[in-house]
């Protein structure tokens, strides 16, 4: 019985004619080489549809993964009905298990709608004199830290200051004291900071285990100690709101932060408020996801871009050049969010790292129900997967796409009108699309412009190329991105 059920899985795919890599292979690439990488290798092979009978994530479950933006935009937009929710790495009972990455259906709906509120243009102008506070204090660190040694990692340095703009925005707590930072950055990236272990492959080949015996996909010591964390920002967060409602005149000049809105919203599942408890829970269990989500993804992008400028100066210069027209033209160089955004070539640039360097290398969807996409037939629970760097790197798609060509975003550029908004995802798309991804864009910007306002970047002999990754792991984070920093000799002209 066991033995006809196996190869009812793994000929899941032929019996439908759909292409698919053979077991043995599927699995080898799996466990020796960084998931993008496997990805891209599969799909050049195979195409822009083919399945998974078995892979090191995807386990006895069929895995479909499209590259079709027909397929990519039914999955993640016209048909989200069929594909609503995530693949399982929590349980609901777990530490993050009532974040928005985990939570399902009528939960999820509830929560991504109060969450909203907190990245709406009104509040994100209000976030904006904390990030340039926090980008403050990361031109200083990084001022002391190359007195030391020109030689800088970017990722940690990165780490640091995506937390410090964190807490700020999200959690209302002004910078944190440097060594905490530094601690707390330090146990994060360590979050994906390593090979896949064995019992998270097992996991994810078999996620009833995580629920019938509570085992965790990611290390349980570093998400109880966010947890701890986000506890202590979640009640200094509280006690500092309580002091700002004694004074009715501050309250409108208070961002809403992260906290704020979980801990007044009615959160109602199936017209049931939930108890304080559990509201609780939701709070905190967000708190973490945003920890995670927001320190590796921004942190790792912004180290990224820091290194793509490091290896190709003029694309740096080209973007120092546009700042000082545009202090110039002002005559200052406090910029307003619409002044920031009209900064052409560095959109183009942070556009080009991210679809050449896309943290989240895939975009996965649930199958909800038995279905179909198209003509494939899809089981309950199959994961539908989008290869977003194969699909980045298909020169179908993009012209020269091993190329860093930052003008292909530009709006005066051919090229431009070619890029389908279907296969450029930085930051998913439809419903579940990143909910941070205005404040992420934002973070990203300002402390783009002040570094290059103060620093210049260059390559040293510490900086790996091509950069080194860890196998298995669903975000590509590299292992370090060290450059050399060194001070302007002439600030940017500021009026």
């Amino acid at each position: 019985m066991v033995l006809f059920w196996l190869f009812h899985r793994f000929t899941f795919w032929s019996r439908q004619g759909v292409p698919h890599e053979s077991l043995i292979k599927s699995a080898y690439t799996r466990y020796t080489r960084p998931l993008h990488i496997a990805d891209r290798d599969t799909y050049t092979k195979l195409g822009r549809v083919f399945g998974i009978s078995f892979r090191l994530f995807e386990g006895f479950r069929p895995c479909l993964m499209i590259g079709e933006p027909e397929y990519i935009r039914k999955v993640l937009v016209q048909e989200f009905d069929k594909f609503p929710n995530h693949r399982i790495f929590y349980d609901g009972d777990q530490i993050s298990g009532k974040s928005l990455v985990a939570l399902e259906n009528d939960e999820w709906k509830c929560v991504r709608k109060i969450m909203t509120s907190l990245f709406s243009t009104g509040n994100l102008k209000k976030m904006k004199p904390s990030i340039d506070r926090c980008t403050s204090s990361l031109i200083e660190k990084l001022r002391k830290q190359i007195e030391i040694s020109s030689t800088v990692d970017m990722k940690k340095m990165m780490g640091a200051y995506s937390l410090d703009v964190l807490a700020s925005t999200a959690f209302g707590i002004e910078c944190l004291d440097s060594d905490k930072t530094n601690d707390v950055a330090t146990i994060v990236s360590d979050f994906f900071g390593h090979h896949i272990s064995i019992k998270s492959i097992i996991l994810l080949w078999f996620p009833f285990l995580i629920k019938h015996l509570n085992l965790y996909v990611f290390q349980y010591e570093i998400l109880t100690y966010l947890k701890s964390i986000v506890q202590k920002i979640f009640d200094r967060s509280r006690l500092l709101k309580s002091q700002t409602n004694s004074n009715e005149n501050q309250v409108d000049s208070v961002n809403k932060n992260f906290v704020t809105l979980l801990d007044e919203a009615q959160i109602k599942i199936k017209d049931k408020e939930l108890d304080n408890e559990t509201k609780e829970k939701f709070v905190i269990d967000n708190g973490v996801l945003l920890v995670i989500a927001g320190y590796d993804t921004t942190a790792t992008t912004l180290s990224l871009i820091i290194y793509c400028l490091a290896i190709f100066p003029e694309h740096q210069q080209k973007i120092v050049d546009e700042l000082e027209s545009l202090y110039l033209q002002l005559e200052r160089t406090e910029l307003t969010i619409e002044e920031i955004n009209s900064l052409d070539y560095l959109n183009a640039v942070i556009h080009e790292v991210q679809r050449y360097f896309p943290v989240v290398p895939r975009i996965e969807r649930r199958a909800g129900r038995d279905c179909t996409l198209g003509t494939i037939k899809l089981l309950k629970d199959s994961l539908v997967a989008i290869p977003s760097y194969a699909i980045n790197h298909d020169p179908s798609f993009f012209k020269n796409p091993d190329q860093f060509d930052p003008t292909r975003f530009l709006n005066n550029n051919s090229e431009q009108q070619t890029i389908i908004p279907d296969v450029f995802l930085p930051f998913a798309a439809g419903p579940r699309s990143c909910i941070g991804k205005r404040l992420a864009m934002l973070e990203i910007k300002i402390c783009l412009i002040s570094l290059l306002t103060h620093y210049r970047f260059s390559v040293s002999l510490e900086t790996k190329i091509p950069l080194d990754y860890h196998i298995g792991q669903p975000v590509s984070s590299p292992k370090d991105v060290k450059v050399i920093v060194t001070p302007r000799t002439r600030l940017l002209k500021q009026g």
